[in-house]
């Protein structure tokens, strides 16, 4: 027996990687909003749309000359944003929710964990992870540190007016 009814019906898609990065700045530099990051941003399937119907009016040059555009996605700009309308077609979503973390990303943390033994609640540990990683990777350990310290001054005079949580200052 066959139903209409599609057997997944997710309410937005998860986009990750270069072209939907792309999408998303494209889209923020035609509303004019600046200061707004990338991650977690939303477009909509008409947004898009009505970007890939004017970027397929472009020439190579002038989508390159486009504000929110990188030169080297400019080429391949039209056939990636041409796979996302499917893929909203496909399974009939319509919000986009832009992901700046990659399949890389995924990998690289997936590598560190199993090489440092997994995951871990002693912050100590966690640290010494961290360091062990840092070393390998770049031998600019005080320089990590240093940014740490920063990075983590800068958290706690942002926590009480942002009302930021203290397990997030990790």
């Amino acid at each position: 027996r066959e139903t209409s009814r599609p057997l997944f019906a997710p309410h937005f898609l998860v986009g990750s990687g270069g072209t939907f990065t792309t999408l998303a700045e494209l889209v923020m530099a035609s509303k004019k909003e600046a200061d707004i990051p990338v991650a977690g941003y939303k477009v909509s399937h008409a947004e898009l749309r009505h970007l890939l119907d004017q970027l397929k009016k472009m020439s190579l040059r002038s989508r390159k000359s486009m504000a929110g555009m990188s030169s080297d996605r400019a080429d391949i700009i039209i056939a990636g944003l041409s796979i996302i309308d499917g893929l909203l077609k496909r399974f009939r979503v319509n919000t986009i929710l832009v992901h700046t973390r990659g399949v890389r990303d995924g990998l690289i943390r997936e590598m560190v964990d199993e090489y440092f033994g997994g995951q871990t609640n002693d912050p100590a540990e966690s640290e010494r992870a961290v360091e062990r990683l840092a070393e390998t990777c770049s031998g600019e350990l005080e320089h990590g540190r240093t940014v740490a310290a920063l990075a983590g001054r800068i958290y706690d005079q942002l926590a009480s007016p942002l009302k930021l949580l203290p397990a997030d200052r990790k």
